[in-house]
């Protein structure tokens, strides 16, 4: 986020790049490890894909990036969320997820 605000006043900012680009890395790495580790014909359940578990921010979240490569790849994916998080998912990414409401 900080490198596209940067970007959009003219600012190189080199650290927020190469931070987003070891998360990007980072979360492949996980991918093809959580494939070797688990069988596509098991569904994975997320409680939470926002930012944080109690924020409702979903740019920059690794948990729904993860959740969508899973999808991509075609694996079941759940997502437990509150209402207003799944409104923004879906929207988002329409039905490529299961999705479920919790409460809290």
């Amino acid at each position: 986020a900080i490198a596209i605000f940067a970007d959009d006043i003219g600012i190189d900012a080199l650290i927020s790049k190469a931070s987003d680009n070891s998360n990007a890395q980072h979360l492949d790495y996980q991918l093809e490890i959580f494939k070797k580790e688990n069988s596509i014909e098991e569904p994975v359940e997320f409680d939470y894909v926002t930012y944080k578990p109690s924020s409702v921010i979903l740019e920059e979240s690794q948990q729904l990036l993860f959740a969508k490569k899973l999808a991509d790849e075609g694996y079941k994916v759940i997502i437990n969320e509150r209402p207003s998080v799944i409104e923004s998912v879906r929207a988002q990414y329409g039905d490529i997820f299961e999705y479920r409401s919790k409460t809290k």
